[in-house]
C-alpha cells in the first residue's frame, strides 16, 4: 500500500524532552514520505507495530531502530546518507537532552492534555468507521459467495434443462408422427414450451449470478482498501498508545425463497420453477445488498468513474459509473401490460425509482437520467430535509446527468448550489465534498472558462493533498487538471512548469513506464511546444515515443500519437504552419 501514508493525522507526540520530540517528528516524516504503512514498517525493521509506534511517539530508540527506520523509508541513497546524518545527530540530542529543554515541556502540558483529548475523539471516530467497513466486507464475502455457489448450481440446472429439452423434443416428433395421442401430444409440447422457457430463465439468472459475483469481488477490492486505509489511520492515532483491541464486525443474514406450483401435471417442471425462483431471490437479495454498500462508499468516499477535470484523456476516465448495478440482461420497462416486471404499488415504483436512475445513467440516457434524479432530489428533501445525504446526491446526480447531457452551462449552475450546500454541511475537506467539488470543476472547464477551472482545481488540489497525501491518486488527478486549464486558460509556459513537477513526482511514486507517468509528460511536452519552444517539444516527444515503443510496441496508439505529436513539433521548429493546441 505503498504510497498512502502521507497527509494522514498522526497521536499527540509523548516526549519527555524536546530534543525527543523533535527526533519523533523527523521520524514520522520519513514515514510520511516513504508513504509505508506503520504495518509496513514494522516488518521492514522486524520490530512489533507497538514499537514502532512507541518510538514515533516520543520514546528515545536505539541507534539500530533509527538506521533500519531510514534504510527502509528513503530508497535514494545520496538522500538516505543525508537522513542518517541527520538522525543521529538528532538521536545523540535526545539522548543527552538539556535541562531547558525538560522545563520547555512541561510548559506545554496543558496544551499537550487538550491535544490528546482531540486525538481520542478522532480514534472512536475512525474506529467506528473501520466497524462499519469490517461489516461490508463481511458482506460482501457472504454474497460472493452466494454468487458463486448459485453459478455452480445454475451450470448443473442448465445442464438437466437441456438434456429435458432434448427429451421432450424426441417425444413430441415420435407423438406427431403417429398422431395417435393428441392429448398427450399436447402435454407434450406444453412441457417442451415451459422447460425452453425455463431454459432462459436459468441463463439470465446465471449471468446475473456472475455479475453479482463480480460486482462483489469489486467492491470487495474497494472496502479492502478502505480497511487498509483505515488500520493505518488508527495506528497512526494510537502511536505510542498501549491501549487498543480487535475490531470486528458480523452481519446477519437472511434466507430468501418462494416457489410456484402450477398443478402436478409436471413435478420436473414445478421443482425447476422453485429452484429458480430461489436463485431470483438470491440474486435479488445480493443486487439490494451490493447496492446498499455501493451507495455507502459512494456517499464516504470518492467515486473514480467520474470524469476528473477537462485534461487530455479525461475520456478515458469517462467509464460507467461505479454505483451502476448491473442486474439481470433485460431492459425492464414499467408498462401496465407487462406484468412480469410492472411494479405492484407506487410505493414499489419509488423504490425502483434510484435503480431506474442508475441504469438510465450507466446505459447513456443522460436527460432521462436527470429528470429521474430531479424528482428524486425533490422527493428526498420534502420526506428526509433538505441537507439529508439522499437529497444532496441526488441532486449531484441531476447535474452530473446534465453536464453528460452536453449542457454544461446548466451543469455549472446547478453545481455551484450543490458544492455550496455540500460545504455547509459537511465541510469543505470532506470527502463527499471534494468529490462533488472535482464535477463542478470539469463541467466549468467543459462549459468554457479554463480559467475559473484552474482556480477550482488549484484549491481541490491542495485540500486533497491535504486531506490524502501529496502522493495520492485524486491529489495527482487535481494536479493535472489544474495544469491542463492553465495552459487552457492561455498560460503555457506556466502549466509546463506544474506538468514538469508533477511528472517528476509520478516518475518517483509510479516509475518511469507507468500511463500516469507517461500521460504526464504528454502534459508538459504539448505546453514546452505551444509556450514557443517547438524544438524542445519536438525532443519531449520522441523520448516519450521511445518509452511507448519499449514498453507497448511500435504499433500501439501511444506510440503512434507521440510520433504525430514529435512530427508536428519538427515542422512547427522548421517553420510549417501555426502552432496548434
Amino acid at each position: 500500500m505503498a504510497g498512502r501514508g502521507g497527509g494522514r493525522p498522526w497521536g499527540p507526540i509523548r516526549a519527555q524532552t524536546a530534543e525527543a520530540g523533535a527526533l519523533a517528528v523527523f521520524l514520522r516524516a520519513q514515514v510520511d514520505a516513504s508513504g509505508l504503512t506503520l504495518t509496513e514498517v514494522a516488518e521492514k525493521v522486524h520490530v512489533s507495530k507497538t514499537q514502532v509506534g512507541t518510538y514515533l511517539a516520543g520514546r528515545v530508540p536505539q541507534q539500530a531502530f533509527v538506521t533500519a527506520l531510514i534504510t527502509v523509508t528513503v530508497p535514494e541513497p545520496r538522500l538516505r546518507e543525508r537522513r542518517q546524518a541527520e538522525a543521529v545527530q538528532l538521536l545523540r540530542a535526545a539522548l543527552h537532552p538539556a535541562e531547558v529543554a525538560r522545563a520547555a515541556v512541561t510548559a506545554v502540558s496543558e496544551s499537550a492534555a487538550v491535544e490528546l483529548a482531540r486525538v481520542r475523539a478522532q480514534q472512536v471516530e475512525t474506529y467506528d468507521r473501520l466497524t462499519r467497513s469490517l461489516e461490508q466486507q463481511a458482506e460482501l464475502e457472504r454474497a460472493a459467495n452466494n454468487s458463486a455457489q448459485l453459478v455452480m448450481v445454475l451450470l448443473h440446472m442448465l445442464g438437466t434443462l437441456e438434456r429435458r429439452v432434448e427429451k421432450l423434443v424426441a417425444e413430441r416428433d415420435q407423438l406427431s408422427a403417429r398422431a395417435a395421442q393428441p392429448r398427450l401430444l399436447e402435454q407434450t409440447q406444453e412441457q417442451l414450451a415451459r422447460a425452453l422457457d425455463q431454459e432462459r430463465r436459468a441463463a439470465e439468472e446465471l449471468g446475473r449470478a456472475k455479475e453479482k459475483q463480480r460486482q462483489a469481488e469489486e467492491l470487495a477490492a474497494r472496502v479492502q482498501e478502505q480497511v487498509d486505509q483505515l488500520t493505518d489511520e488508527l495506528d497512526r492515532l494510537r502511536a505510542g498508545d498501549l491501549e487498543g483491541g480487535d475490531v470486528s464486525g458480523e452481519q446477519s443474514e437472511s434466507e430468501m425463497g418462494a416457489g410456484r406450483g402450477d398443478g402436478a401435471s409436471d413435478p420436473v417442471g414445478d421443482d425447476i420453477d422453485r429452484a429458480l425462483a430461489r436463485a431470483a431471490a438470491v440474486n435479488d437479495a445480493d443486487d439490494q445488498t451490493l447496492q446498499r454498500i455501493t451507495d455507502q462508499l459512494h456517499e464516504e468516499r470518492h467515486d473514480h468513474e467520474e470524469p476528473q477535470g477537462g485534461g487530455r484523456g479525461a475520456e478515458g476516465r469517462d467509464g460507467e459509473p461505479a454505483d451502476h448495478v448491473a442486474g439481470g440482461t433485460r431492459r425492464l420497462l414499467i408498462l401496465p401490460d407487462n406484468q412480469d416486471n410492472h411494479p405492484s404499488s407506487v410505493a414499489d415504483l419509488l423504490e425502483r425509482l434510484p435503480f431506474l436512475a442508475r441504469k438510465a445513467y450507466g446505459a447513456g440516457r443522460y436527460n432521462e437520467a436527470a429528470r429521474l434524479y430531479k424528482f428524486l432530489a425533490s422527493r428526498h428533501a420534502r420526506l428526509l430535509g433538505a441537507d439529508h445525504p439522499h437529497t444532496l446526491n441526488a441532486r449531484n446526480q441531476q447535474a452530473r446527468s446534465i453536464g453528460r447531457a452536453g449542457d454544461w452551462d446548466l451543469a455549472v449552475e446547478l453545481y455551484k448550489a450543490v458544492v455550496a450546500d455540500y460545504v455547509r454541511v459537511l465541510g469543505a475537506r470532506h470527502g463527499r465534498t471534494l468529490l462533488v467539488r472535482d464535477h463542478h470543476a470539469f463541467n466549468v472547464g467543459r462549459a468554457g472558462d479554463p480559467t475559473l477551472a484552474a482556480g477550482l482545481y488549484a484549491r481541490l488540489a491542495d485540500d486533497r493533498s491535504y486531506v490524502l497525501g501529496l502522493n495520492h491518486p485524486d491529489t495527482f488527478r487535481a494536479r493535472e487538471d489544474h495544469a491542463f486549464n492553465v495552459g487552457e486558460a492561455g498560460d503555457p509556459a506556466l502549466a509546463a512548469r506544474l506538468f514538469d513537477a508533477i511528472t517528476v513526482d509520478r516518475t518517483r511514486i509510479y516509475g518511469a513506464d507507468r500511463l500516469e507517468t507517461l500521460r504526464a509528460r504528454d502534459g508538459l511536452a504539448s505546453n514546452v511546444g505551444r509556450a514557443g519552444d517547438p524544438a524542445r517539444a519536438a525532443e519531449l516527444y520522441g523520448a516519450l515515443a521511445d518509452v511507448h515503443t519499449r514498453v507497448h510496441g511500435s504499433d500501439h496508439p501511444g506510440t503512434v500519437y507521440a510520433l504525430q505529436r514529435q512530427g508536428y513539433w519538427e515542422g512547427q521548429r522548421a517553420g510549417q504552419g501555426g502552432v496548434s493546441n
